[in-house]
């Protein structure tokens, strides 16, 4: 009986502890702090957050969850109240993760900014300036998940079209076809290993070859340059082909020359020859006539009509 009152008494005690810890804990948690009124507007589930779920910036508690509510006017979004301290950089730029603790459920809010709209807002209780929410990590995670999990069915829907006994007999042909390929290739790396070794020695000609090219070009450049020197030295103002022309251009002066003064008097040389070839004939002829003539000189001419002893034509015709 008496160790029932001890337990009894054990049990009051332990109880009156605990709400004297719960009621210090209250009292020790009161703070009489003024917080600026802020909306976050979620489009996410809100999964972990309670009232007085803490508003954290950047890391850095500053504020607590207020309220909790449906947005009648938007289907499927959430409304969260939240109050931060003064001075908390609030700016156009701000957004809102809701981030969850580990494994524990709890959830709490983090501000986080970027600094590339530092403008500040201002929010009061008639109209709270509305922060937009961003998915979190896990979030992103599991939106990542869900994304995998519907690839991954896809995946498999796809695959079970294609495993068929049709599919399934072209795979098994194709697999025999393969390996029959697989064979060849064997057979042929086989064949062409005599080639393979071989090429050693076709490279090494090969590198001759392009040497001997290389000194036939070599020889080519020689002569190409030795036929320009003689192109120049042709061409060149003593050479054989300007003194050609010179021998050429002094040739067609003699022969002007010869045309305009030597023809001439070879032709009037040749009009002499014919002139006294002609008086030298007359002579003949005359000779042959009267041989005489060449003693005494040629006969008198005989009178003409009207000349003194003219006696008509018959003289003429006798002769």
């Amino acid at each position: 009986m008496e160790n029932r009152s001890h337990a009894l008494l054990a049990g009051l005690f332990v109880l009156f502890l605990a709400a004297a810890a719960a009621v210090t804990a209250v009292w020790l948690g009161r703070k009489d702090v003024k917080y600026e009124p802020y909306v976050l507007v979620s489009k996410y589930p809100v999964a972990g957050l309670s009232i007085q779920s803490q508003v954290r910036y950047q890391g850095m508690a500053v504020g607590q969850v207020q309220g909790l509510s449906i947005d009648k006017d938007k289907p499927g979004t959430i409304r969260v109240q939240i109050g931060v301290v003064p001075d908390t950089p609030i700016t156009e730029g701000t957004w809102a993760e809701i981030a969850t603790q580990g494994v524990t459920g709890i959830s709490n809010i983090d501000l986080r900014d970027d600094g590339e709209q530092p403008k500040r807002v201002t929010s009061t209780a008639a109209d709270p300036y509305e922060i937009p929410v961003r998915p979190g990590f896990f979030q992103k995670l599991q939106n990542a998940g869900v994304g995998m999990l519907e690839d991954g069915e896809e995946v498999l829907d796809d695959l079970r079209k294609f495993i068929t006994d049709e599919n399934a007999e072209r795979f098994t042909l194709l697999l025999d076809n393969a390996e029959k390929l697989s064979g060849s290739l064997n057979d042929a790396a086989i064949r062409l290993k005599p080639a393979i070794d071989a090429l050693p020695g076709v490279i090494a000609k090969l590198d001759q070859t392009l040497v001997k090219f290389d000194q036939v070009g070599t020889d080519v450049t020689r002569l190409t340059q030795s036929a320009q020197k003689t192109i120049d030295y042709l061409n060149s103002p003593t050479g054989p082909l300007t003194l050609a022309t010179q021998s050429l251009a002094q040739l067609q002066r003699s022969a002007a020359q010869l045309q305009s003064s030597t023809l001439p008097e070879i032709s009037r040389m040749m009009d002499d020859i014919s002139a006294a070839a002609r008086s030298f004939s007359g002579a003949a002829r005359l000779f042959e006539q009267s041989p005489d003539s060449v003693l005494f000189g040629p006969p008198p001419a005989k009178p003409g009509p009207g000349e003194p002893g003219f006696n008509g034509f018959s003289g003429f015709n006798q002769e």
